[in-house]
């Protein structure tokens, strides 16, 4: 007799660190992060082997496995994504992508349920970052875009607002906002595989998976503006 399949295993690779995450069909959860920046290629498969060994599941019984899908840098959405794809084909498991702005914003919503919007970004080089705001569903009123800090096309849709602020480009985004003093600033949020996790359940109770043979992530490609629009 074949069994149900159940659980599904998160990974997380789009920022500087790497972290997985898996539910079980006992509806427990367990989850684990390498701090060592940029620890994808040497520490992934490792994290995964662990994870699945002390959960006590064989990842054929899995019933989706889900990723990170940016925006993010080029290396670790590579990797992530080819070790989730390579998951997937062996064992016959679909595929789920989960956005990686809506991780950030997830938490820090989860955080403070009194804000109206969150803004998460992601430091690109100089005085450019890749910026969203997303509202409590998590739906975005500014989609992913490339912006030069100083410019203010985007403060419109601020005024009034409860705003927090996160992403490792979030610090140096404040230092040209000094003015929106009442903005919150989360220091500690990054793309999680366990928020992941949450995400993507959401995502598999409605069977929306992605292609193993066409899905590519979004990368954070170099942002070559020489002026604001």
């Amino acid at each position: 007799m074949t069994l149900a399949k159940s659980g599904i295993l998160a990974i997380e690779t789009s920022g500087e660190f790497c972290s997985v995450a898996i539910s079980t069909n006992q509806n427990d959860t367990f989850s684990s992060t390498s701090y060592l920046p940029n620890s994808q290629s040497a520490l992934l498969g490792n994290l995964i082997k662990n994870i699945l060994i002390s959960s006590e599941t064989d990842i054929s019984t899995l019933k989706a496995i889900a990723v990170g899908s940016g925006p993010g840098s080029y290396t670790g959405l590579r990797i992530g994504l080819s070790m989730a794809k390579g998951l997937c084909f062996a064992n016959e498991t679909p595929l789920v992508a989960v956005d990686s702005m809506q991780n950030i914003a997830c938490q820090v919503f989860e955080d403070n349920s009194d804000l109206d919007l969150v803004i998460v970004a992601l430091d690109a080089r100089r005085n450019e970052i890749y910026m969203a705001i997303l509202d409590k569903n998590l739906n975005y009123t500014l989609p992913t875009s490339a912006i030069i800090l100083g410019e203010n096309s985007f403060m419109h849709m601020l005024t009034n607002k409860k705003v927090g602020i996160a992403g490792d480009g979030a610090n140096k985004t404040l230092n040209f906002f000094k003015d929106q003093q009442d903005w919150v600033y989360y220091s500690n949020k990054f793309a999680k595989a366990v928020t992941l996790l949450q995400l993507a359940n959401e995502k598999v109770q409605k069977s929306d998976f992605e292609s193993l043979e066409s899905f590519e992530p979004n990368y954070i490609k170099p942002v070559f503006i020489t002026q604001p629009k």
